[in-house]
């Protein structure tokens, strides 16, 4: 494997010498044309059957594909799925409804949210509201919610049709996140390019349409956000427009910290998630030279290089090599998708990793991420123009790749 070596002496970095990654490719397969410029936009794992993973890709195509058949299309490969970009791609992973279990939501800006049977391919019910894009889809089993741009629009999944209700005044601008809590189904949070994150607490509400009495409180960051999700129970967090994360108290939707800057050369955030292998709150980062770094957050001061992933060069295609998704799918194997058009599974080694006899080396988050002591006085500012659930903000406007 290539090694990194160390690309400056600032003495707040994090320096790595000659540092090797401990994965090694297992798997390669070329999905679309290389210069065809078609690339999976998003992957996700179906975790009632783990061997399987949906792609929704830039010709606006969704691909089910079986890993135990080495890539291979498990149930169907739909051309034309939308006709449209497609924003969001979610499992139900409902393992108690025998018809749930099998459901898989996409949200497109062709304006439609399309309810698809992963047996088949076909979509069992397709959703609109006004003729507005959706941006960002979730489920908590018994209701589906889905972003516009400004809305919260709500489905029973059993009738699907017409929506039960919307949220209006919420937002300003696209909602571009949505997460159900992963155990308490009545918890939902949502983030906006209005710079805003929602938090609609449904438990017990006689009137849940009813958007004041379910709005529990907002967070009011300095920027657009993109994603949104649930890192434990008491946190959350959000990916910004300018590549940082904020992570936020969940109780009174204080900063617990933010992550502003990263070492090694990294560019941009390609995504986070609370590791189920591992639970620890796990960070993916990367850049144009094919780069895949892996931290963990250890507590709100320490930010751990755990590994990387290095692609190799291809001179003929210099800016091809853009890792667009990164996915766990198990302890021990990682899926890439590139804008080259590929996938590839990484499986960690250990005997590399020993071989290596790199210690594990702590990042201090106080200079290099963010300075608190400032950060939180002025977040605690902003969030002062939301007490009663006020909200008068101008949007910015950005619209996610």
């Amino acid at each position: 494997m290539e090694t990194l070596l160390p690309f400056n002496q600032h003495s707040n970095e994090l320096i790595f010498y000659n540092k090797k990654s401990s994965f090694v490719q297992q798997h390669n397969q070329q999905l679309f044309p290389i210069g065809s410029g078609h690339y999976p936009l998003y992957v996700q794992q179906n975790l009632l059957m783990p061997n399987e993973l949906a792609l929704a890709n830039t010709d606006f195509s969704i691909v089910l594909m079986d890993l135990n058949l080495q890539g291979q299309v498990a149930s169907f490969q739909k051309e034309a799925f939308h006709t449209d970009k497609i924003n969001a791609l979610k499992f139900s992973n409902d393992h108690t409804n025998q018809h749930l279990q099998h459901v898989i939501e996409s949200a497109s800006q062709d304006g439609t949210v399309k309810i698809w049977d992963r047996r088949s391919g076909e979509a069992v019910s397709t959703l609109r509201h006004q003729n507005s894009p959706f941006y960002s889809v979730d489920t908590n089993k018994s209701i589906i919610c889905a972003g516009t741009n400004s809305e919260l629009v709500f489905w029973d999944i059993r009738k699907m049709k017409p929506p039960l209700f919307t949220y209006k005044s919420s937002h300003t601008d696209d909602v571009t996140g949505l997460a159900y809590h992963p155990e308490n189904p009545d918890s939902l949070i949502s983030c906006s390019t209005d710079n805003l994150m929602c938090q609609f607490d449904f438990a017990g509400k006689e009137n849940p349409q009813l958007e004041d009495e379910t709005l529990e409180g907002v967070y009011c960051s300095s920027q657009p956000l993109i994603n949104c999700g649930f890192l434990n129970k008491d946190m959350i967090w959000a990916i910004t427009s300018i590549n940082t994360i904020e992570i936020i108290n969940l109780e009174n939707l204080d900063v617990f910290t933010k992550v502003e800057k990263f070492p090694h050369q990294a560019d941009y955030v390609i995504g986070c998630e609370q590791d189920r292998f591992t639970s620890k709150f796990a960070i993916y980062a990367g850049n144009n030279k094919g780069e895949l770094y892996i931290y963990e957050l250890e507590d709100k001061n320490k930010l751990n290089l755990v590994d990387m992933i290095l692609l190799p060069q291809n001179p003929e295609l210099p800016h091809d090599n853009i890792i667009r998704n990164t996915l766990r799918i198990n302890s021990d194997q990682i899926v890439l998708t590139t804008e080259n058009g590929d996938l590839k599974i990484f499986k960690y080694s250990p005997e590399q990793a020993q071989a290596q006899n790199v210690k594990s080396q702590a990042l201090e988050l106080q200079q290099l991420i963010s300075d608190n002591n400032i950060e939180e006085d002025e977040d605690e500012d902003a969030n002062q123009m939301y007490i009663g659930k006020k909200k008068n903000q101008n949007a910015k406007k950005y619209k996610p790749f």
